[in-house]
């Protein structure tokens, strides 16, 4: 099981107002040095993460709300945190240009 952050909450049409998309990382244990020149989060950054991992910002996707499974519903991530992970994903070359328009840029 993986962590998965709630970068942005929107509403894509206006026609769409009951329907919102969330833009999602997932944390992975860090393999290799490659892997931690990204965004890297561990121990004390949220409870869930118990090893040193980083943020895997080429995976960052778009979901229905309503649709996101109970069973990845954890406790929110502190705003220092998330302003951490949303200014990696517009700093990673890995995040696709789409997700980046989508995230906010602190």
């Amino acid at each position: 099981m993986h962590l998965w952050v709630v970068l942005h909450v929107y509403v894509p049409d206006l026609e769409f107002d009951e329907w919102a998309v969330i833009a999602l990382v997932t944390s992975t244990t860090a393999r290799t040095t490659q892997d931690l020149l990204t965004c890297q989060v561990g121990n004390g950054d949220h409870p869930y993460l118990v090893h040193g991992s980083y943020v895997l910002y080429q995976a960052t996707a778009q979901y229905e709300l309503a649709k996101l499974p109970e069973g990845c519903r954890h406790q929110p991530c502190s705003a220092a945190l998330l302003e951490r992970i949303q200014r990696g994903a517009h700093a990673s070359r890995h995040t696709q240009r789409g997700m980046k328009k989508l995230v906010p840029n602190p």
